[in-house]
């Protein structure tokens, strides 16, 4: 099933991202590029979204894991009632996202984000992600759009 094989390609792609970046960024260190947009930088994230529950490791870890079966339940739901592409694929950019962040974060105490963007709003400017951020925030945009406007697949 193709959605199966997108899940296992965001987990990966991220992964061996993860991988560059502590290879090749230090920490709290900035490097631009892409004329500027994007800045690189290497942070640890030990808490979830915006560094909240930093020093509750255990609750990131089980309220993660928890999220992750809730997506996987729903996914699954979509997928044996023939439900709409868009949403499928929804699912599957926030699971293969979602179980790149819990990895990360079972194996390592943290998830490493790594770049950012270089805006004038001083907010977004200051927030550091990674590319399964990224997935899973397009994910849940797929999904609410698939809910209330795809159509049943054939």
């Amino acid at each position: 099933m193709v959605f199966i094989g997108i899940i296992g390609a965001i987990f990966l792609i991220d992964y061996f991202a993860k991988q560059k970046a502590e290879e090749e960024l230090e920490e709290r260190t900035t490097k631009k590029v892409a004329n500027d947009k994007i800045v690189l930088q290497k942070l640890h994230n030990p808490g979830i979204a915006f560094g909240w529950f930093k020093g509750k490791e255990n609750i990131t870890v089980v309220g993660s894991a928890i999220a992750m079966g809730a997506m996987i339940i729903s996914f699954l739901d979509i997928v044996f009632k023939k439900g709409k592409g868009v949403t499928k694929l929804g699912y599957a950019m926030i699971i293969g996202g979602g179980l790149n962040n819990l990895y990360e974060r079972c194996m390592k105490g943290y998830v490493t984000d790594y770049f950012s963007f270089n805006v004038k709003f001083e907010k977004l400017k200051r927030l550091v992600f990674n590319i399964s951020d990224m997935f899973i925030l397009v994910g849940a945009v797929l999904v609410v759009f698939g809910k209330l406007f795809g159509n049943k697949d054939k």
